[in-house]
C-alpha cells in the first residue's frame, strides 16, 4: 500500500528553517537561533510546525520574539500568528 504522506526528501530539505529569537534586552547578540521548524502548506494555509518544547523549554519564548526567515537565505521575516487549532501528535 503507498504512503500517501510521503514527500520527496529535497522538498523536506527546503522546507526546513531556523527559528530565530529576537533578544531584546541583549545588544551584543539581539537574534540567536534556538530551534528548527518546517514550512508546510495544508488545506490552502501555510503552517511552520515545531516541536512544542521548541518554544516552552527553558527558555520560553513568547510569539513576538520568534521569527522564520522567508527563505534560507533571508533576514526578511514570515508573518507569525498563534494557531488556535494547534494538537500535538501522539503516537
Amino acid at each position: 500500500m503507498p504512503n500517501h504522506y510521503s514527500i520527496p526528501v529535497q522538498a523536506a530539505i527546503e522546507s526546513a528553517r531556523p527559528l530565530f529569537f529576537e533578544n531584546e534586552n541583549d545588544v551584543e547578540f539581539p537574534i540567536s537561533i534556538g530551534a528548527t521548524c518546517f514550512i508546510v502548506a495544508f488545506k490552502g494555509g501555510v503552517f511552520a510546525v515545531t516541536a512544542e518544547h521548541a518554544l516552552t523549554g527553558e527558555q520560553r519564548r513568547d510569539l513576538h520574539e520568534t521569527k522564520i526567515a522567508v527563505a534560507s537565505d533571508s533576514l526578511d521575516w514570515l508573518p507569525l500568528r498563534m494557531s488556535t487549532d494547534s494538537h500535538a501528535a501522539t503516537n
